[in-house]
């Protein structure tokens, strides 16, 4: 048996692909890749030497004018032709696509071989990649129910607690203080980084912080500081060593959150940087009661200090409520459900 994955430039479009390899291979099937040249699933695939990866052309898909929009055409074009050649020499038994830019020509190369198509959404709304995908595959499944598509099955957040890695606060950390966890996705969030390097003195004065930066921003560490670029495996480890989490509300993220039952506060992108699916995803935790918010233009040290105070507040209610979920799945159950799709 075979299973083809696809997804990327983001870890939120690699990450549940991981998760299903270590099962798939118990279970004894071959496993290949499709993804971009550069992009960062390149980097995660590449401690996975037994799925073998193939890099395609693929460009962006964009819902403004750009010139790009007319060469990234011919690249998308491309990309489909390379997918479509790969497809028909592997011959999976079916494709799993998490989405991303990269996955487009996938799906479609894939409906030109015959071979069925199962793609994952992860956020509240249906992502550009994942609309057009949505035309040639065979299922669409769903963390969120998503108004307007019948055709989509809710499946829940699908959570992977088989390898949790514990993670020890540095012994600089002072036990006294709660430990804050600023947290901006694998890419890193600028915003968040700026205010944590601005305001640190004063942060330290009544916390511990930890910090995971992205690759682009360079900080050091110092005594009740940790800060990290990202982590292989999750980050449930580190969310589970903290107090108070403040972070993106992307997808994958926020249901991590969730998991770990920790009081936090959401700071989603803007619509100047996004589709605005991370400000649908914050709007929903705080309607249920399991976040707080702020929006990225009012991210500032008054803004976070006073929601931190909420917090103080009201945590033993959030947790309460997170304790109450039943929007979570294990991989394991998601594992299995796939086998029974294609």
């Amino acid at each position: 048996m075979k299973i083809l994955y696809t997804g990327g430039g983001s870890a939120g479009h690699v990450t549940l692909n991981l998760q299903l390899m270590d099962l798939y291979k118990e279970d004894g099937w071959e496993q290949y890749y499709i993804g971009s040249e550069k992009g960062i699933e390149r980097e995660m695939l590449a401690k996975y030497p037994d799925v073998k990866y193939y890099p395609i052309s693929t460009g962006k898909l964009r819902r403004y004018f750009s010139m790009e929009n007319f060469t990234d055409v011919f690249k998308i074009t491309k990309g489909i032709g390379q997918a479509r050649k790969i497809i028909k020499e592997v011959k999976p038994d079916f494709i799993f696509s998490k989405g991303g830019f990269v996955s487009v020509p996938v799906v479609i190369g894939a409906k030109m071989n015959k071979v069925p198509v199962i793609i994952h959404e992860s956020d509240k709304s249906i992502g550009l990649a994942n609309k057009i995908s949505s035309k040639f595959a065979t299922k669409m499944l769903s963390t969120f129910d998503i108004a307007g598509h019948d055709g989509v099955q809710k499946v829940g957040a699908v959570i992977n607690s088989n390898s949790i890695k514990p993670f020890e606060l540095p012994d600089d950390f002072d036990a006294n203080k709660e430990t804050l966890l600023f947290w901006g996705g694998s890419l890193g969030a600028k915003n968040i980084n700026n205010l944590v390097a601005e305001n640190l003195d004063k942060l330290l004065e009544k916390y511990n912080v930890i910090h995971q930066t992205g690759s682009v921003d360079k900080y050091e560490a110092k005594p009740g500081y940790y800060p990290f670029e990202f982590v292989d495996g999750g980050m449930l480890g580190i969310i589970a060593a903290s107090d108070i989490v403040i972070a993106r509300a992307g997808s994958n993220s926020i249901f991590e959150i969730l998991y770990s039952k920790k009081p936090n506060i959401l700071v989603p992108l803007s619509l100047a940087s996004s589709r605005g699916d991370q400000i649908q995803n914050a709007n929903y935790f705080k309607e249920k009661g399991y976040s707080e918010v702020i929006d990225d233009e009012e991210f500032t040290y008054d803004n976070l200090v006073e929601k931190l105070a909420v917090l103080e507040k009201e945590k033993d209610q959030m947790i309460s409520k997170m304790a109450e979920t039943d929007e979570i799945i294990s991989i394991n159950e998601f594992y299995n459900l796939l086998n029974t799709l294609y």
